[in-house]
């Protein structure tokens, strides 16, 4: 439509199933341009990726002619199939199911991609389910302590 501009931007993250360290540190580069192409694919923009051999972050910019879940189901689809079609990891990877997605402030960009860029560090200090727990209480989102990345 003409004279509609929209600049959403999100911050997704989501694990490996069980939270299991399956992204080999050799092979995230190639799992992180996959996820990449994805999402160029669909028309959405990645601004920043990173995250730990055990769960992704992504900061991209949203094309809202697409569902947030829809993307998202085929996102962690199509990546499971380009790491177990590329032996990426000796054993059966599956993402866990569920994710936590975030509105980002645009005046917030740079310091959430210094966030995301850091996330080995910053994980030698917090494991994925404080730093998920502590994102929903920042968003001010309730929350089933239970349901924490685990599969239901």
């Amino acid at each position: 439509m003409a004279n509609t501009y929209t600049n959403i931007i999100l911050h997704l993250v989501f694990a490996v199933k069980n939270r299991e360290s399956l992204i080999p540190t050799r092979h995230k580069d190639d799992v992180y341009k996959y996820i990449c192409s994805c999402f160029g694919a669909r028309g959405h923009h990645v601004i920043e990726i990173g995250g730990t051999p055990n769960h992704v972050h992504i900061l991209f910019r949203y094309n809202p002619n697409e569902m947030i879940s829809d993307l998202v189901r085929d996102l962690k689809s199509a990546s499971s199939v380009f790491i177990r079609k590329n032996r990426l990891t000796p054993y059966m990877f599956n993402w866990q199911r569920g994710y936590g997605c975030f509105s980002a402030d645009c005046g917030s960009i740079d310091r959430i991609c210094e966030y995301i860029r850091n996330q080995e560090e910053h994980h030698s200090r917090f494991q994925i389910k404080e730093e998920l727990r502590k994102l929903l209480i920042r968003c001010g989102m309730e929350y089933g302590e239970e349901y924490l990345f685990d599969d239901v």
